[in-house]
């Protein structure tokens, strides 16, 4: 049921291939607040950037959007990540932002920052819509 899903969340509605009239979510996109905004000023969800599961070393990471040019991946690791590994991320956060001109930092810290909720944040941009840097 749609009550089940906060203020906030988005998602793409279509019809029920069954023939009712109620409404049916064919995907989520994430929350209003998990955008990525490009280059160009497109928004895509912050999904489309992240990529990210079985990264050699990685013990959790955060892809923080500084402009809409400058992506930092920020991670806790064991060890030193692989070049393999950075360019599979590069690659899914290029990939991502549609080929758009963008370029990847990646930093690695001692301790990650966790939000309001406790909750570590995959990819939190900075940017907002109709900023242009």
């Amino acid at each position: 049921p749609l009550i089940r899903y906060g203020l906030g969340d988005r998602a793409t509605m279509g019809e029920c291939s069954c023939g009712r009239s109620s409404p049916v979510i064919e995907s989520l996109e994430g929350r209003t607040d998990d955008i990525i905004v490009l280059p160009s000023g497109k928004i895509r969800s912050a999904f489309s950037v992240n990529p990210m599961n079985g990264l050699d070393n990685v013990i959790s990471y955060q892809i923080v959007q500084e402009t809409p040019e400058l992506f930092v991946f920020c991670y806790r690791s064991r060890g030193e990540i692989s070049d393999t590994a950075k360019k599979r991320i590069t690659e899914c956060i290029t990939k991502g932002c549609l080929g758009e001109p963008v370029k990847i930092e990646f930093e690695k810290l001692g301790k990650m920052k966790k939000g309001n909720t406790g909750k570590l944040r995959a990819v939190i941009s900075k940017v907002k819509p109709g900023d242009r840097s």
